[in-house]
Order: C-alpha cells, then sequence, then structure tokens
C-alpha cells in the first residue's frame, strides 16, 4: 500500500473531525444526561413517593369500584323486585280474567240457546 498525500490528508481531516467532536458535540449531548443523573441523585426519596402515590390511587379506584358494585347491586335487586311483583300483578290479572270468563259462560250458553230457539221458530 502506497502512503501518499492523498492519505495523509484523509488521516488529518479524520483527526481535525475526532477533535471537533470530542470538543463540541460529547459536550452538547453529554451536559444534559449528567444534569439529569445529578437531579435524581438529589431526590432519593422520589421513587418512594411515587410507589405510596401509586398505593393511594389504587386503594381508591378498589374503593370506587366497591362503590359502584353496591350501587348497582341494589339498582339489580330493586329491578328484581319490581320484576317480581309486575309478574303478581299479570298473574293476579290472569286469575281476575279467568274468573271473568267463568262468570261470563253462563251467560254465553244462555244467548246461544236463545239465538238457537229463534231460528228454530
Amino acid at each position: 500500500m502506497d502512503i501518499n498525500a492523498t492519505f495523509i490528508g484523509q488521516i488529518i481531516v479524520f483527526l481535525i473531525m475526532l477533535w471537533f467532536i470530542a470538543k463540541v458535540v460529547v459536550p452538547m449531548i453529554a451536559d444534559p444526561i449528567n444534569k439529569r443523573y445529578a437531579k435524581n441523585r438529589r431526590r432519593p426519596g422520589a421513587a418512594d413517593a411515587g410507589q405510596k402515590q401509586l398505593q393511594a390511587a389504587s386503594a381508591s379506584a378498589d374503593r370506587s369500584f366497591a362503590r359502584g358494585r353496591e350501587r348497582a347491586s341494589s339498582w339489580t335487586n330493586r329491578r328484581s323486585a319490581a320484576d317480581r311483583d309486575h309478574r303478581g300483578r299479570q298473574a293476579g290479572g290472569a286469575c281476575e280474567g279467568a274468573r271473568l270468563l267463568a262468570a261470563a259462560q253462563p251467560r254465553v250458553g244462555n244467548e246461544e240457546r236463545a239465538r238457537q230457539r229463534g231460528a228454530a221458530a
């Protein structure tokens, strides 16, 4: 392999680029990362506080779900009681209808006999 002026120029440009990246680009990236680490070191209890908040929120959600289940259960109980009452009224109405039908049967029989006598005469 020949080492000529072009190759030496490429090496020089490569070294200049490495120097530029090390002095300019890396600090621009490393400073926010270091600030973030420093901030996290200053607040060691933040994770514990977050866990406590999560537990409190979970307990509150459980209480809300329990209240909702109780309300839904009471609504369902009221609804089933209303349905039973409605079915009872329907059954009572059916009994009333059967009683009226039984009372009307003799009249219908009398009217049919009278109609047959009138047709025969």
